[in-house]
């Protein structure tokens, strides 16, 4: 037999490269040139035959109609479904990821399992065992304006994390912080030890963990406090997304029921809005206006833009651009708040660009190499972000889902920066992308992003992952130095060798020794462990 181009005498199946092509848009000539183990682990990640997401998809696209759309009755039926279950679900079993009080008992019931986050305050002796560079889901980064090497990291698995070193080495900001599943977090920018977390992942991923409310520090994380009317508040079990004006009083908090408005920093809140939200911003320059997008399976916003003019009060829907439904993120763009981009979670994906501060969008081509890029991946539900946060330049704009992508023409036309196979790429899935403070566009042009993979850094993000070709690994830096928010699905360990092994998500199948330490877990197994 001859060799093949990746030097193991190994072809994959035209099925496979059929998946692989399909699911990441690499060339054939590329996957034959892969190896046997990454090839193996690209379709567990893709999930083809024989593997739970193909059942899930397949029992979704029997839902479809002739569009293409889930009708707005299989909607109402599902949402009645739920509070039925909701209703019908003993109360003990409706507990969220946190530290509990109280005499616990833990039930064999697997819903019982995820009652908790953390440990205990009462729980002494533990050790920490890792994974200390593996990292985990991150929704949120802020950085400390006036320090930039201080930053904070939003963990949906682990709480809020900091480092004082720009990622060298991290901390849990409060381990025993009554809510770990944080999901959305902002810096008062007015006074940077003021934070404000919102917790519970409201985008419908089955390893999502409810919230309860937005919790508020006012030393820099060392203590946190629940806002007593966030807490315990159905309003506030899934906070999707906060943002803050520049007096550090005004709080709008995007949630899966509705936009939600405080003026004395989160004491008191009203609804502004009454139907869910995947995100929201306050213009930069002006307090009085804000932008939001629509959140998937949400029969009213889904594939809708919306705007205020008079501070988050009130609300209309965008007009332009048009989407039939998914998740909308939208941001405004440094060079001129004016602008407004917005990612749209469509078939294929879609970005939207504004110049009139939101109030209307025309489509853009988001095109590769003359074809759709659909940059989102098909999970833009899931994951989806997009930056514009480069003051010089209103056209540099990084949108991502899967992977991240660039554009220099204002989405006219994009190429990928990432390859989420690669483990020398950033990770996959992407959440969150923030600039450094001192970003100037010239001398300065680095960028923070959160994934599920945890943290990573570009020192120039108008270079980084500009590999002529896959795999996009140039300039990416792991920040995930004892960066402990990793999610385990499953785990055991051997009594004799204290061999710990564990499913982790989106990180593989996980094992642990004592001779490699805390830092030295290997991955068994891509993909989602279990």
């Amino acid at each position: 037999m001859s060799e093949t181009p990746n030097g193991s005498g190994y072809t994959p199946s035209e099925e496979a490269i059929a998946a692989i092509q399909a699911g990441t848009g690499a060339s054939p000539e590329a996957i034959r040139d892969m190896p046997e183990m990454r090839i193996a682990r690209l379709l567990q990640k893709l999930e083809i035959p024989n593997r739970p997401l193909a059942r899930i998809e397949h029992e979704r696209d029997a839902l479809l109609n002739d569009n293409r759309e889930i009708p707005e009755e299989s909607y109402a039926r599902a949402q009645a479904q739920l509070s039925q279950m909701r209703s019908a679900m003993p109360s003990a079993f409706q507990s969220v990821a946190g530290v509990p009080t109280g005499n616990v008992v833990f039930s064999t019931d697997a819903r019982a399992l995820s009652r908790t986050a953390g440990l205990m305050a009462s729980n002494t002796g533990w050790a920490a065992l890792g994974p200390g560079k593996v990292g985990g889901r991150t929704r949120a980064l802020v950085i400390d304006p006036t320090n930039p090497k201080r930053i904070f990291a939003a963990g949906v698995g682990g709480g809020v994390w900091r480092t004082l070193d720009g990622g060298l080495s991290w901390m849990p900001t409060d381990d025993f912080m009554a809510n770990l599943a944080v999901c959305s977090l902002v810096m008062d920018p007015a006074n940077p030890n003021i934070l404000y977390a919102g917790t519970g992942e409201g985008y419908a991923n089955v390893d999502a963990i409810r919230g309860d409310g937005i919790f508020k520090t006012n030393d820099g994380g060392t203590t946190w406090t629940s806002l007593t009317a966030t807490s315990a508040n159905e309003d506030f079990f899934y906070v999707n997304g906060l943002a803050i004006a520049g007096n550090g009083q005004l709080l709008l908090a995007a949630t899966t029921t509705g936009i939600f408005r405080s003026t004395n920093g989160g004491q008191s809140w009203t609804q502004s809005f009454h139907a869910g939200m995947g995100n929201i911003a306050i213009d930069p320059n002006d307090a009085n206006k804000a932008v939001a997008g629509g959140l998937n399976g949400n029969l009213v916003t889904r594939g809708k833009a919306y705007f205020s003019t008079d501070g988050g009060v009130t609300w209309q829907q965008a007009t332009g651009a048009n989407a039939v439904s998914g998740r909308i993120q939208v941001c405004y763009a440094a060079a001129g708040s004016s602008t407004v981009y917005a990612s749209v979670d469509a078939n294929p994906s879609q970005i939207w660009r504004s110049t009139n501060g939101g109030a209307s969008y025309s489509s853009r081509n988001a095109t590769w190499n003359g074809q759709s890029s659909n940059f989102l991946g098909g999970q833009g539900w899931y994951d989806n972000v997009l930056w514009a946060g480069d003051p010089t330049n209103v056209n540099l704009l990084l949108v991502g889902g899967v992977d991240l992508w660039r554009s220099t023409d204002g989405g006219h036309t994009l190429r990928p920066i990432t390859t989420w196979w690669s483990d020398q790429s950033a990770h996959a899935d992407h959440h969150a992308i923030v600039a450094d403070p001192g970003y100037n566009g010239t001398t300065n042009k680095r960028v923070y992003f959160g994934n599920d993979g945890g943290v990573y850094r570009a020192d120039d993000v108008t270079t980084v992952g500009n590999n002529p070709a896959e795999p996009y690994t140039n300039g990416w830096v792991n920040l995930n130095n004892g960066y402990g928010v990793t999610q385990f699905y499953y785990g055991d360990g051997h009594i004799a060798t204290n061999t710990i092994m564990g499913g982790a998500q989106d990180n593989g199948t996980l094992r642990y020794t004592p001779t490699q330490g805390p830092n030295g877990w290997n991955e068994v197994w891509g993909g989602d462990g279990g």
